[in-house]
C-alpha cells in the first residue's frame, strides 16, 4: 500500500515539472517572437528613413536657395530694404515650420512603439497560466 502512494506522487510531480517546463518554453518563445518583431520593425524603419533623410537634405538646400531668391525679389520688386525682405521671408518660414513641427508632434503621440501582437499573445498566455485550475 505504501508503494501505491509513491506511484501516485510521481506522476503528479512529473506533470507539474512538465507544466513548468512548458511554461518556460512558452515564455522563451514569446520573448523570441517579441525580439524578432522589434528587430523587424527597427529594420523597416531604418530602411525607410534613408530616403527621407536624403530628401530632407536636398529639400533644405532648395528651400535655402528659394528663400534667398524671395528676399531679393521682395527687395527689387517691392522696393523694401534688404533687412525688411529677410524679416518677412524669415517670419513666413518660421510660422510654416512651427505648424509643421506641431502637426508632427501630434502625429507622434499616436505611435505605439511596443509590438502589439507579441504583447497581446504574452498577456493571453500569462492569463491562461494563472487561471488554470
Amino acid at each position: 500500500m505504501a508503494t501505491d502512494l509513491k506511484h501516485d506522487r510521481e506522476p503528479t510531480s512529473t506533470i507539474v515539472s512538465d507544466i513548468i517546463r512548458d511554461a518556460q518554453t512558452l515564455f522563451s518563445q514569446q520573448m523570441a517572437m517579441f525580439r524578432a518583431e522589434v528587430r523587424d520593425d527597427f529594420t523597416k524603419t531604418q530602411r525607410a528613413l534613408y530616403p527621407v533623410f536624403i530628401g530632407v537634405g536636398v529639400t533644405l538646400v532648395g528651400a535655402i536657395l528659394l528663400s534667398l531668391m524671395l528676399v531679393y525679389l521682395l527687395h527689387e520688386q517691392a522696393g523694401l530694404q534688404i533687412w525688411q525682405s529677410y524679416a518677412i521671408v524669415g517670419a513666413v518660414f518660421t510660422v510654416v515650420g512651427m505648424v509643421a513641427a506641431y502637426s508632427g508632434i501630434k502625429a507622434l503621440e499616436s505611435v505605439n512603439p511596443l509590438p502589439e501582437r507579441s504583447a497581446k499573445a504574452l498577456e493571453e498566455n500569462i492569463e491562461a497560466l494563472t487561471h488554470t485550475k
